[in-house]
């Protein structure tokens, strides 16, 4: 199992789960993020700084530790 933290910009993935407890399951889906998405990672900022994800054409912007507890697996989205 990968995690979001593990792609590089420019892949794209699909959401699996959420290796977290509730409260990190509700913060993405308040962000809009659910098990079954696709994201596209659009950048990793340098030293640390957060990830641009695009999901259901919206950019999210994610802290690593956050990012880090995204299961997902490698897919080719229809769209981006």
């Amino acid at each position: 199992m990968k995690t979001l933290l593990q792609f590089s910009p420019g892949d794209s993935v699909r959401v699996i789960d959420f290796a977290g407890g509730i409260n990190l399951r509700s913060k993405l889906i308040q962000y809009g993020i659910h098990p079954g998405d696709c994201l596209h990672l659009l950048r990793k900022a340098p030293l640390g700084g957060p990830l641009l994800v695009e999901c259901n054409q919206r950019e999210i912007a994610l802290g690593r530790g956050i990012a880090d507890k995204i299961i997902v697996e490698p897919h080719s989205c229809e769209s981006h």
